[in-house]
């Protein structure tokens, strides 16, 4: 719990204090600054929920870095509290729960857009939400099956609308869902099953996000790695960064520089 409220403070702090990316900033020009129906564009900077969401928290209580970045702290705060229900029921082993937990909140993929006026916070938090949900039915007992499936894919389209970008990963965790609901199912029958685990989330998905995917712009489709290999590449990149240039001249960073190299190596063996 202490490692959570850190990191949530953590993150209020940064939203508070951090300057704006221009990322955020046009998020709010372009979309949130303008009339409702800007809200809709169908543009990649758009992150409909987020802009939705922005938009609401921003006439409510004025404008700031703050307020334009409320709707992502929301979601951090869903996403913490989700990790902790999660590792508090996947085992029983105390520091196996401190472990998991920590490599979900502070891996700084994650950390660093709990802060940022972006879709991604809401993404990663209904996209968790989806997978706690059977944990929720199988501990509990409670909701029954065909509302845990409702409740799975409700939060799925919710992780969607948030940021397109996350249509694979959320087809991949509803397909596991699925497939996990037709094996637990006693008495239902597998188009009842069905039915509950794909219609309410696709019924959401095209009322709230039906316009801006039958209008979006092929030509802004095109982003993104082309291979695994170019995926983890890129992941390295920016995990692995260069040390800080202030420190170049020291030995001691001379020494990191050079032991770089090697740590995809060593965290392997470890």
């Amino acid at each position: 719990m202490i490692a959570g409220l850190f990191a949530l403070g953590l993150a209020i702090v940064r939203a508070c204090t951090q300057s704006l990316t221009v990322d955020e900033t046009d998020t709010y020009f372009w979309f949130v600054a303008k009339s409702v129906e800007f809200l809709w564009t169908p543009f990649p900077n758009n992150h409909i929920l987020n802009s939705v969401l922005m938009w609401v928290s921003t006439h409510l209580f004025g404008l700031s870095s703050f307020t334009l970045r409320l709707p992502a702290l929301l979601g951090a705060a869903l996403y913490i509290t989700i990790c902790y229900f999660l590792c508090r029921n996947i085992t029983d082993r105390f520091g196996l729960q401190v472990s998991v937990f920590i490599c979900l909140i502070y891996n700084p993929f994650v950390l660093d857009f709990m802060s940022a006026a972006r879709g991604y916070s809401l993404a990663n938090a209904f996209l968790l939400a989806a997978i706690a949900i059977p944990f929720w039915h199988l501990r509990a007992a409670r909701p029954s099956l065909p509302k845990s499936c409702a409740l799975a894919s409700l939060a799925l389209s919710l992780s969607f609308a948030a940021n397109f970008s996350f249509a694979f990963v959320d087809f991949a965790v509803c397909l596991a869902i699925t497939t996990w609901a037709v094996q637990q199912r006693s008495e239902d029958s597998i188009g009842h099953i069905l039915g509950f685990c794909i219609l309410p989330g696709l019924l959401f998905a095209f009322l709230f996000c039906g316009y801006p995917i039958a209008h979006w712009p092929r030509s802004e489709l095109w982003y993104g790695a082309h291979s695994l290999r170019e995926m983890k590449g890129s992941l390295v990149e920016a995990s692995l960064h260069q040390p800080s240039p202030r420190f170049e001249h020291f030995a001691w960073g001379k020494a990191v520089d050079f032991l770089a190299r090697f740590v995809l190596l060593v965290l392997g063996i470890f």
